[in-house]
């Protein structure tokens, strides 16, 4: 997703609108749809839009019965690391992201 938004951010931006309008079940708002791409990798473009669209993701995962604490322990440490990429200012920025979704 980030190298298509970088070809053609427009496009995409429209796309991820059109995919928040159209998904109702269940529902996504702007920020749950940043945090989705933000979990799969797709920083440079949740960093984009977030600044575009005046929204942070939002970084919630829903709970099942099957859960066990070492996935709730990955899930929190991703996150940790999705902050730490939205922390960051100016061009470093873009730097951190590339190679922290590289390891």
């Amino acid at each position: 997703i980030d190298a298509l938004h970088g070809a053609a951010p427009v496009r995409v931006e429209r796309a991820l609108a059109n995919t928040i309008t159209d998904l109702k079940d269940p529902p996504y708002t702007t920020a749950n749809l940043l945090g989705a791409l933000a979990l799969h990798g797709a920083v440079a473009t949740v960093q984009a839009l977030s600044k575009t669209w005046g929204v942070e993701p939002e970084m919630k995962r829903r709970r099942s019965r099957y859960d066990t604490a070492a996935d709730s322990s990955r899930c929190e440490a991703l996150q940790s690391r999705v902050r730490g990429i939205f922390a960051c200012q100016g061009r470093g920025a873009a730097e951190q992201a590339s190679t922290s979704t590289l390891s």
